[in-house]
């Protein structure tokens, strides 16, 4: 399946497009995942990867608007599974394989929101990075 005009849903939310920085999208897909893996006497790895991996999904919004930063949050926030760990089903375009897959993200807890000033009765957010990562 090709690209179908979304890079990341948070539950049932996709992030709309016009608040990611174009320049600010890492996708890490398939992370490998190693369990006891260790060099030999000879200092060759002898890997153990595991059948799970994990993808990070980050992205750094432009200048948003508080109602814009607050729609972004909102759509996030209404999909938490338990607030506590800040986490959703999500879907996500995997450019490794072209295609949409699904797992089990969180919020990163380390997430910061950079108000910047006001525009009238606005607050003004510089550029916020979001990070997902998957369990």
């Amino acid at each position: 399946m090709a690209y179908g005009g979304y890079l990341f849903r948070f539950g049932d939310y996709t992030i709309p497009g016009r608040y990611i920085d174009a320049d600010g999208v890492n996708i890490a897909p398939n992370r490998r995942l190693d369990q006891n893996s260790y060099s030999d006497g000879d200092g060759t790895l002898q890997r153990n990867t595991l059948k799970h991996t994990r993808t990070t999904v980050e992205f750094t919004t432009g200048t948003l608007y508080e109602s814009e930063m607050d729609e972004l949050t909102e759509g996030i926030v209404r999909n938490y599974i338990n607030p506590l760990e800040r986490d959703a089903m999500c879907s996500y375009y995997d450019m490794e394989n072209r295609s949409y897959k699904t797992g089990h993200f969180y919020l990163d807890s380390n997430m910061e929101w950079n108000p910047g000033g006001t525009a009238g009765n606005e607050l003004l957010y510089k550029p916020c990075k979001f990070s997902f990562v998957e369990y």
